[in-house]
């Protein structure tokens, strides 16, 4: 937040901080509840051959819930943005759709913090997030050379290559998740 109204001015910031609250605060109602009530469950199976599947189930429960709320903040975006913050915040339409495509993919990520602290690889949790805290502003400073849809277009690339990281190094590396196992809960079988 300090960043974007440090480069793009606090008129800007205005609109891109109301569509970002929105939009996060979804997923910070549901997410946490069901990371709370899934870790300890996580940390007695650790050594378990059922850690898989219920972390599976998690992560596509959280799924199921986030994908259409997100899609249709994107779709409804304009009605939202007029009920929500009035006719004067209209021209944060755009960002809006783009934040909530974002805080979309996002989502799907969050379970694996909860994961990998239950199965006590907090380092690489550690790592990752040290990651994550230099190429965010990267990709925050990069994306304001476009104004402000830039930036949320840069977080959404980034949030697209990081899952991809996050599938392979974090899921299917370190923990030992397979793709078919991941996708199974969100398949109905």
């Amino acid at each position: 937040m300090i960043l974007v109204g440090k480069l793009l001015g606090t008129e800007v910031l205005g609109g891109y901080s109301l569509a970002r609250q929105f939009c996060f605060r979804l997923a910070m109602v549901i997410n946490p509840v069901l990371t709370r009530v899934a870790f300890p469950v996580i940390a007695k199976l650790q050594q378990s051959k059922k850690l898989s599947s219920i972390y599976c189930q998690l992560s596509g429960g959280l799924a199921i819930i986030n994908f259409p709320l997100y899609v249709c903040l994107a779709v409804f975006s304009e009605p939202i943005v007029l009920i929500a913050f009035g006719e004067q915040w209209h021209g944060i339409v755009p960002v809006f759709q783009l934040m909530a495509s974002w805080c979309l993919i996002r989502s799907t990520m969050n379970p694996v913090g909860s994961l990998l602290m239950a199965v006590g690889k907090v380092t690489q949790l550690l790592k990752w997030n040290v990651y994550l805290s230099i190429i965010i502003p990267l990709s925050i400073y990069v994306g304001s050379m476009f104004g402000i849809q830039g930036i949320v277009i840069a977080l959404i690339l980034l949030q697209t290559t990081s899952f991809i990281a996050h599938l392979k190094l974090l899921l299917f590396d370190l923990v030992k998740i397979d793709t078919q196992s991941l996708l199974k809960p969100l398949s109905g079988h």
